[in-house]
């Protein structure tokens, strides 16, 4: 796999190149998705990855044990995300995300409307953005037309809003990208399972524990996220790499599926 230098010298520097694609904020009200959404949004993705992946490594190995657990969970969620969008050939999970990113805007907007009308909060101080989102042309029938179209109805026939942009919980998108990638959910499935369970034990370990040994145990518990998350990174960027390749297609200028040899840095911090 990539090691991290590498993943800091050659594969960030890529997916910052990749532009937004034209028409990634105004989809069609059916969510079709533009040409180089899913690389757009790889790109982005896996940005909020290698940010969780530093500052679960930059975590001291004696802090509180709630704070890498937090982070390392979120570093499983967005890894499984960008394995997600990597390994989809239809382009579904990139018009997914973009449709859930509407949605999201709306929903902010039509909640912060709503605050401040049952506040009455003067009008100097209200988010002049968050009502012109809020009171477009027909705004609220359009979000329901993109999420009927994109996840459905509920038995009750109304629009099934998503939780997640895939429309799946955390244990049916492992199993959606085993489908796709045995081996990618295998790892991310024991990452998430076991890391959780024995981080867990761990944790509890060190409410009834002398002060030496739940020093250890918060010791340990950071190691095991640090570790984790280490590699949950590395996977991702592998089938991001590989994802860039095969959009670029034999022989596209600037891109490769063999990354080339990486610039040793300073800071680099051993897995």
């Amino acid at each position: 796999m990539l090691e991290l230098s590498e993943i800091r010298a050659n594969l960030l520097p890529a997916l910052a190149r990749i532009p937004r694609p034209e028409g990634a904020g105004a989809m069609a009200p059916d969510g079709t998705a533009p040409p180089g959404a899913t690389e757009w949004l790889l790109a982005r993705e896996f940005g909020a990855l290698w940010d969780l992946s530093e500052a679960v490594l930059r975590l001291s190995p004696d802090s509180a044990p709630e704070p890498p657990a937090a982070l390392a969970r979120a570093a499983v969620e967005s890894a499984l995300d960008v394995l997600l969008l990597a390994h989809d050939p239809t382009g579904e999970r990139a018009r997914q995300a973009l449709a859930f990113d509407r949605v999201l805007v709306f929903g902010a907007a039509d909640k912060l409307v709503q605050f401040a009308e049952r506040v009455q909060q003067p009008a100097a101080e209200r988010n002049i953005r968050a009502e012109a989102e809020r009171s477009a042309e027909r705004a609220r029938e359009r979000r329901d037309e993109l999420v009927r179209h994109v996840w459905g109805f509920t038995r009750k026939g109304e629009p099934r809003y998503p939780e997640h942009w895939s429309g799946l919980r955390t244990v049916q998108r492992i199993e959606a990208l085993a489908a796709l990638a045995p081996e990618a959910a295998r790892r991310i499935e024991e990452t998430y399972r076991v890391g959780y369970f024995e981080t867990a034990w761990l944790r509890a370990s060190t409410l009834l524990a002398d002060p030496a040994s739940a020093a250890a145990a918060r010791e340990g518990t950071a190691g095991i996220h640090r570790g984790a998350t280490t590699e949950l990174t590395r996977l991702a960027a592998e089938a991001v790499w590989a994802r860039l390749g095969r959009a670029a297609g034999p022989g596209a200028e600037g891109t490769t599926t063999t990354p080339p040899p990486a610039t040793a840095h300073p800071d680099e911090r051993s897995a």
